[in-house]
């Protein structure tokens, strides 16, 4: 029904997040006259073609993870009204994404990378103070309180959090162990 031709596969809005056979990302939609309008798509390729995974809102940064043996795709969706939530999808028995989980997020703390590790929905969220790592599933209870530093680039490994910042004005990795806070 078309043509596509594969350029960079992400904006500044997304990086690639892999999961199973299929890299997803997110791309703008802009409306042709008023920027206010403009949408994003979720899209997936799985090394064959390109598909239009999730459409007709504002969603942005996938996060592919693992639960109960199921894997789950979170996205942030930025809402008309000013609110924001994380979607949680999984893929139905006809290959399609079927919203499981919907967490709004808490009116001041909007969510901007989601995370998933061990079967939890972490992500970075933005306050009146910066920007700090909350734990979504539970009511975006702060893990790491926000500051001025940008927290970037979230992923997991060994239970911990890893995140870039420039608390020290340059970029640098850090970790957070979100069972006790470190």
């Amino acid at each position: 029904g078309g043509e596509w031709s594969l350029g960079a596969l992400c904006t500044a809005e997304s990086r690639l997040a892999a999961g199973g056979d299929r890299l997803y990302w997110s791309d703008s939609v802009p409306d042709e006259r008023y920027e206010m309008l403009s949408t994003s798509v979720i899209f997936s390729y799985d090394g064959k073609r390109v598909r239009r995974e999730i459409e007709g809102g504002r969603y942005y940064n996938p996060a592919v993870g693992e639960v109960d043996g199921e894997e789950r795709l979170a996205v942030v969706e930025n809402r008309a009204d000013g609110s924001s939530a994380v979607l949680v999808f999984k893929r139905g028995a006809e290959g399609s994404l079927l919203q499981r989980d919907c967490y709004v997020a808490p009116s001041g703390l909007p969510p901007l990378e989601p995370l998933w590790m061990d079967g939890k929905l972490y992500a970075s969220v933005m306050t009146e103070q910066g920007q700090g790592i909350a734990s979504v599933e539970d009511d975006c209870r702060l893990l790491l309180e926000p500051s001025n530093a940008k927290i970037n680039h979230l992923f997991s490994h060994d239970d911990k959090i890893f995140f870039t910042s420039d608390k020290f004005s340059v970029n640098e990795l850090f970790t957070l162990d979100p069972s006790d806070g470190t």
